[in-house]
């Protein structure tokens, strides 16, 4: 089955919290192991393709069941999801995390 079309929203963090983790993932003395526990950790998961910090939400709807994915600029660029979704909804929405 081929995913939909989905929805993409953005995901806003709040400035204390972004500062926090670019602190911890400059820290040359971390290993990726650790900086991908932090990330995980700040923001509950980590881009679907390349494990970094996600900036996006994609919510597939497969016919009842919901899937959501999400991914970092540079991924979603590359799987050419945000322009026709964007043109279809009429604009980018935003998804607070707190």
């Amino acid at each position: 089955m081929r995913k939909p079309k989905p929805t993409i929203s953005a995901i806003v963090y709040p400035e204390e919290k972004l500062r926090f983790i670019g602190k911890k993932l400059a820290n040359p003395r971390l290993s990726e192991y650790r900086k991908k526990e932090y990330i995980r950790r700040f923001v509950g998961e980590h881009c679907s393709i390349c494990h970094e910090v996600p900036t996006k939400i994609a919510h597939y709807d497969m016919g009842g069941i919901s899937l959501i994915e999400k991914y970092c600029d540079k991924c979603i660029e590359k799987i050419k999801l945000l322009d026709s979704t964007i043109e279809l909804m009429g604009g980018p929405l935003q998804h607070n995390i707190e």
